[in-house]
């Protein structure tokens, strides 16, 4: 077991070092990134907020409760190149309120806003996301190719303490598949998306729809860019997921 243990660990000090670091949050300041409500349900009030006091990323809401506001979190500095995935570190308590928060990938880093003329404007781009609903103890996933928004679909039982990572993989420059790392370090997908565009990926970032007032949704970090692991090795991406595994074997 030792041995297997230092044999883990080797391939995933491995794949540390090719995954590209976008973010880690230990540096206060997050003017790389642009905020954008994508659909304002018609209040046209800047409800989200978004901070990395605490050296990861949390979304928070101070609105009316049930207002939604979803709401993307861009940078346009990096890509995510086919072949690569976009991963992110999950931490989320027991949450019984709606809201959602995760990762996303855009054709641009400026979408146009939601406003009273237009509440709605997910369908003006072309993007994708995945992410933790704690209050469905589910993980799901939102597109919009070609001016068709689709969500509700791709919906994943797991109690949200549960979700380690979230990822999405760029498998062509069309296709996309979104899903997540368990504490186990299992892989689940949610579902695959197809665009007819090539320019999804040129932006990176984050995901929310918060509707909570007062209220936080868990934390997001070590966002980065690695190469997609190959189907046996894809386990070892997580380093707390890692040292939970092996921590229980050793207790048993």
């Amino acid at each position: 077991m030792k041995k297997l243990s230092l044999i883990m660990s080797a391939c995933l000090m491995g794949m540390i070092a090719q995954a590209q670091l976008i973010d880690d949050f230990s540096v206060a300041g997050l003017g790389q990134y642009a905020q954008t409500a994508v659909l304002d349900n018609g209040v046209a009030e800047a409800n989200v907020s978004f901070s990395d006091a605490t050296g990861a990323l949390v979304g928070s809401y101070g609105g009316t409760v049930n207002q939604p506001e979803q709401v993307l979190f861009l940078r346009s500095d990096f890509n995510l190149a086919v072949g690569s995935m976009l991963l992110v570190d999950a931490v989320f308590l027991t949450q019984t309120s709606q809201m959602d928060f995760g990762i996303a990938v855009s054709a641009t880093g400026s979408p146009l806003a939601a406003s009273l003329a237009d509440t709605d404007t997910r369908d003006l781009f072309n993007w994708a996301a995945v992410y933790v609903r704690p209050s469905q103890n589910a993980v799901r996933s939102t597109s919009s190719i070609n001016g068709a928004v689709v969500t509700g679909t791709g919906v994943l039982t797991i109690d949200e303490t549960l979700v380690s990572q979230l990822f999405i993989e760029r498998n062509t420059s069309t296709d996309f598949t979104l899903g997540y790392y368990d504490t186990r370090a299992n892989r689940i997908v949610s579902r695959t998306v197809s665009f007819t565009a090539t320019d999804v990926g040129t932006a990176i970032g984050f995901y929310t729809d918060l509707r909570a007032a007062g209220g936080s949704l868990g934390s997001l970090d070590n966002l980065r860019i690695a190469t997609i692991p190959e189907p046996a090795s894809g386990a070892l991406l997580g380093v707390g997921t890692l040292a939970v595994v092996l921590a229980r074997r050793r207790g048993r």
